[in-house]
């Protein structure tokens, strides 16, 4: 969801909350869905910037924020901010090709976008919902902005 500007960002979105958190009511949790799936889709109409939180799958009560920017043109790029010991990892993605900076090895890795194919959005999406639980914030301040 880590230094340089890649994408020009106009958009504070909102934030979602991956699992761990309690459970969101039926209409934010559904806004929250829909929010997931017109990003999958790869169309967007404004900028988007948005703190995820996830759990990390290093411990049972450990998550990661992550900051997601995408672009009206569908180029996405993540970077971990919390926890420190992971802060810093860096991924693109421009839908060709995924590339994933590890800063405490100096290490990129480039492979094929898993964007690059035509994955079946609705199957994901249950598969999401099975496993996470998704809330929206509006207008959430980020770093002390609006």
């Amino acid at each position: 969801m880590k230094v340089a500007r890649l994408l020009p960002i106009a958009f504070a979105g909102s934030c979602l909350a991956a699992a761990g958190s309690p459970p969101a009511g039926g209409r934010d949790q559904d806004a929250a869905v829909a929010m997931l799936a017109r990003s999958m889709q790869g169309a967007f109409r404004v900028n988007v910037e948005a703190i995820m939180i996830q759990r990390d799958h290093r411990g049972a009560n450990s998550f990661m924020r992550i900051r997601v920017r995408r672009s009206k043109a569908g180029l996405q790029r993540q970077t971990v901010l919390e926890p420190l010991s992971r802060s810093g990892l860096d991924s693109t993605d421009d839908g060709d090709r995924w590339l994933t900076y590890f800063p405490d090895k100096l290490r990129l890795i480039d492979q094929e976008s898993p964007r690059h194919e035509n994955a079946d959005i609705i199957s994901r999406l249950d598969l999401a919902k099975k496993n996470y639980v998704f809330t929206t914030e509006p207008h959430a301040d980020i770093a002390g902005n609006r």
